[in-house]
């Protein structure tokens, strides 16, 4: 398979119906095409209106190409098209699939069932949204290790039919103060957690031993602190909810490290 043979020209026309920006449809009332026989190529508008732009074809009628996504310039009657042979479909199923042949003998799923979501991803664009706690005016570990609590971070707004692609921890506070008279530090690793409302707490960020080192009797400027274990999948961070955190099992190598103005948070990366 070349380059040259996937982007031979199959087809070409020109617009015979106006399509405004935010619609989807490429209509040739002079085509007869068999039901999805372009599902996969592309189309790309050569001259008119609307020139430059290239779209993945979702769907055909007899008359009508059917885009994934929307057209960002306006076609009009002067819009002039070719399809393009490139099925990005069968182009995954031959690589994921070393090199069976797709069919009802040799299903795609034998080989590799994460193609259909590939497919249905494509053309997406990922988004990123911050969601803080109140402020809690301070958390003070201690020399005996405890659970401590944290503020709710309430996630809102997500929209309808998003997929969260990925999702960590943070923890932000303006100062540490240690209170103690010999230098302290954080006592052995351990983590804050979180959790949906009603599920299981799940390690997000951890807390390694000696961190946060302060010397004796003395305050530092703050920082936030963001996780890198992914959070994202049913019952952990899903979608729009309230979620728990806490710092288990707290622990300072002596009495007392004090955090003050502490807020926690979750950074949502999603597609819609």
């Amino acid at each position: 398979m070349t380059i040259e043979t996937e982007l031979d020209i199959v087809d070409s026309g020109k617009v015979t119906t106006p399509a405004p920006v935010g619609t989807n449809v490429l209509n040739d009332s002079t085509k007869n095409w068999a039901t999805n026989v372009h599902k996969n190529r592309l189309v790309r508008i050569t001259s008119g209106l609307g020139v430059g732009q290239t779209a993945l074809i979702d769907s055909n009628t007899a008359s009508a190409l059917v885009i994934r996504g929307t057209w960002v310039t306006a076609l009009g009657t002067t819009s002039e098209y070719v399809i393009l042979g490139v099925d990005f479909a069968q182009i995954l199923r031959d690589v994921l699939g070393q090199g069976f042949n797709i069919g009802p003998d040799n299903p795609l799923e034998v080989h590799d069932p994460k193609v259909d979501t590939l497919e249905t991803s494509m053309g997406r664009t990922l988004f990123s949204m911050d969601f803080w706690s109140d402020m809690q005016e301070e958390v003070q570990v201690t020399s005996t290790a405890g659970n401590k609590t944290l503020p709710d971070v309430v996630i809102a707004d997500l929209p309808a039919g998003t997929t969260i692609v990925r999702a960590v921890a943070m923890f932000k506070f303006r100062m540490v103060e240690n209170t103690n008279a010999a230098e302290n530090k954080i006592n052995v690793d351990q983590y804050i957690q979180v959790k949906k409302a009603g599920q299981s707490f799940n390690n997000a960020i951890k807390m390694v031993n000696t961190a946060f080192t302060v010397a004796a009797t003395t305050r530092e400027g703050g920082d936030v602190v963001i996780g890198n274990i992914d959070l994202a999948g049913a019952n952990k961070v899903d979608g729009n909810a309230t979620y728990n955190f806490q710092w288990t099992d707290a622990d300072a190598l002596g009495d007392n490290l004090n955090f003050n103005d502490v807020q926690v948070g979750l950074r949502i990366l999603y597609s819609v």
